[in-house]
């Protein structure tokens, strides 16, 4: 019977045969919104308005794009090998162009720039439209159709402004713009960079210049799409939250004068995800003053009523919420590219020592089978001795020394090393079970052999056959970049979400803090002192805001029970109609003393039935093995208090 379902039962208290439920003033999820209006999922229909700044994710990405005012894009199509166009957002860069006449495009030649050659593009995506053009310079370029033309990798010379690289593409369709992109650069530069790209009628760099230098051009960065935010993983909709930044949302129809004064009562809860524990971050306020409960005092759950200010016990640095940062360096001449360059001489070394590694992208798609390693050439105390590899298909958004984690990665393998202590001896092999194709790989180092300052390998290899057979998957000029694999403490579950809670009793002016269903603070609480309609993300109208993700916002104008809340932070949906399990009618008959229950089943399971008067302990069973009546169960018992008793509560556990 210790089912997950246990978490979701339904309680009812039962007053002369009446069954009373506690729907909350409002819950919102964050699911499924438009525009600035936040819906309340919840019986009432209280919905919100939020700040424009307040986002799900789940929307286009931002450009980056910028450059120099003497490198810019029409010094890419100018004719002049000796200028270039340089680009600062790096990877996924581009121009869109708009040449004389329409044309069809056959081939395109590319011409290198004068330095930094990790700065070369090596790939490209190109697309045509004859809609006018309304993207704007330095845009993400996607303001009209495109239609994608070719795609595909090319091989710049190492050799420094040079003519003369020829891609031919397939294509008979006139376009009157163009729009092409690099995804990827030779290195780990600040940027891209070309001299030179020009579009010919016929293959080979032949026919007619499509381009000149009097074409409208304007340089782009198509940036990849932002996700949805994933929400609290235990809540009811773990695929979307809601990002704040000091921002609010005003819900005017639930006007919190009407729980505060007299005896009004009131309980709060949500799922929080923070990014900066520093200072005041409130979640849940008033539009004048009032109530303001949220993260106070660097870093602990707080609860105050414009005065009657108290804290939690326990300050959430101490859980580890926040990523750590990468401790990711290297020196200069012990770089990534090191690893790759095929030349056992040379090592790459990170100084974060536990949990370094790479983000490697090579050529082309891969399916990797096995991995050689090669020992560097001193310290063996420097010797990864275990790696975890995963795989990805996404475009690469993480930077150098970062904790390489801003792409959703596939676990592909991991397991023990066991280098040799000879220096700069190659033959290490590790055969890997996989048969998923990858476009970029992520390969950490969680230990050394030792104590020493840092973690050295001389050479990675990745193959497509075990044994090191095969073809070779890495080469010298493949991006690759240097991560610390950092992240939140075990005690989060890895998530970095917590559940918070802050209830007020009235008639007895006490009130509590929970800390992920357990009660954190309790005490003594004088009432509000404030005015106005409930905030969330803030208080005093909306100031000191809450910064990171919030999930699963409920409000209720009555203290809702311990058990409640621990059950809603275990999993719990906090709203009855939403609840996959629940009783949904019961009927008393005094003449035959027999209560019947009806709730959701399913077809083919067996449940239990408990009952208490006091709401403590549910020893007391009535039946262990009621068998399923199909979609609902109804199943009738005789009152096992007898007639006298006033007040009965049940319970219903899915076996």
């Amino acid at each position: 019977m210790n089912n997950y379902l246990q978490l979701i039962a339904s309680f009812f208290i039962i007053e002369y045969g009446i069954c009373e439920t506690i729907d909350p003033l409002a819950y919102y999820d964050f699911e499924n919104e438009e525009d600035n209006i936040v819906r309340d999922k919840g019986p009432l229909g209280n919905d919100g308005i939020k700040d424009n700044e307040i986002t799900y994710g789940a929307g286009p990405g931002v450009s980056n794009s910028s450059y120099p005012a003497n490198e810019s894009p029409a010094q890419g199509i100018d004719g002049d090998i000796e200028t270039k166009y340089l680009n600062f957002a790096r990877l996924n860069t581009g121009i869109i162009v708009s040449p004389q006449d329409s044309s069809i495009i056959k081939s395109i030649s590319l011409s290198t720039a004068n330095d930094a050659v990790d700065r070369d593009p090596t790939s490209f995506i190109i697309f045509g439209t004859n809609e006018a053009i309304n993207s704007v310079d330095n845009g993400n370029g996607t303001e009209e159709s495109w239609t994608k033309i070719e795609s595909g990798s090319f091989d710049l010379p190492n050799i420094r402004n040079t003519p003369g690289t020829i891609v031919n593409l397939e294509n008979n369709i006139e376009y009157e713009s163009y729009k092409i992109i690099f995804p990827t650069v030779k290195g780990n530069g600040n940027s891209m960079q070309i001299a030179e790209i020009q579009f010919y009628t016929e293959e080979n760099a032949d026919g007619d210049e499509i381009l000149s230098p009097s074409d409208f051009v304007i340089g782009i960065h198509t940036a990849p799409d932002i996700p949805a935010f994933k929400g609290a993983p235990l809540g009811g909709s773990p695929d979307t939250a809601a990002s704040f930044n000091n921002n609010k949302i005003d819900v005017p129809d639930i006007n919190l004068d009407n729980l505060i004064n007299g005896d009004g009562s009131y309980t709060f809860t949500a799922w929080i995800k923070p990014t900066d524990l520093n200072g005041e971050k409130f979640i849940f306020g008033q539009t004048n003053q009032g109530i303001h409960n949220g993260i106070r005092n660097n870093a602990y759950l707080h609860q105050a009523h414009w005065g009657a200010d108290t804290n939690g016990s326990t300050n959430l640095n101490e859980l580890g919420l926040l990523p750590q940062s990468s401790a990711s360096n290297y020196p200069a001449n012990e770089s990534p590219n090191e690893a790759i360059d095929g030349n056992i001489s040379s090592k790459y070394l990170n100084f974060a020592r536990i949990n370094a590694g790479i983000i490697v992208t090579p050529q082309s798609p891969s399916i990797i089978a096995s991995i050689s390693f090669a020992t560097a050439n001193d310290a063996i105390e420097r010797d990864p001795t275990s790696f975890v590899l995963y795989g990805t298909t996404e475009q690469i958004k993480s930077t150098n020394n970062s904790t390489g984690d801003r792409e959703e990665w596939s676990l592909i393998a991991s397991g023990d090393l066991n280098l040799p202590d000879e220096r700069n001896t190659t033959g290490t092999v590790v055969n890997i079970d996989n048969e998923t194709e990858y476009i970029s790989y992520r390969l950490i180092f969680p230990t050394v052999k030792g104590n020493g300052n840092s973690m050295q390998i001389a050479e990675i290899q990745f193959y497509s056959e075990n044994e090191g057979e095969g073809d070779n998957i890495l080469s010298s000029s493949d991006p690759i970049i240097a991560i610390h694999a950092v992240g939140p403490n075990a005690e989060t579950n890895g998530d970095g979400w917590i559940h918070a809670a802050w209830t007020y009793d009235g008639p007895t002016d006490t009130a509590k803090i929970y800390l992920n269903g357990k009660i954190d603070w309790q005490g003594i609480k004088r009432a509000p002192n404030g005015s106005g309609n409930l905030i969330i993300g803030g208080r005093n109208g909306g100031e000191r805001g809450f910064v990171g993700l919030i999930d699963e916002v409920v409000v209720w104008d009555v203290e809702i029970s311990e058990e409640k809340i621990a059950q809603i932070a275990e999993g719990s949906s906090p709203i009855r109609n939403i609840l996959p399990f629940q009783i949904t009618e019961i009927t008393y008959s005094k003449e035959n003393r027999e209560f019947e229950l009806t709730w959701d089943s399913k077809t083919g399971k067996t449940y239990s039935l408990f009952y208490n008067i006091n709401l403590d302990e549910w020893e007391s069973d009535i039946d262990d093995s009621i068998d399923s009546g199909g979609e609902t169960t109804t199943y009738r018992f005789e009152n096992p208090e007898g007639p006298e008793i006033k007040r009965i509560f049940f319970k219903v556990i899915e076996n």
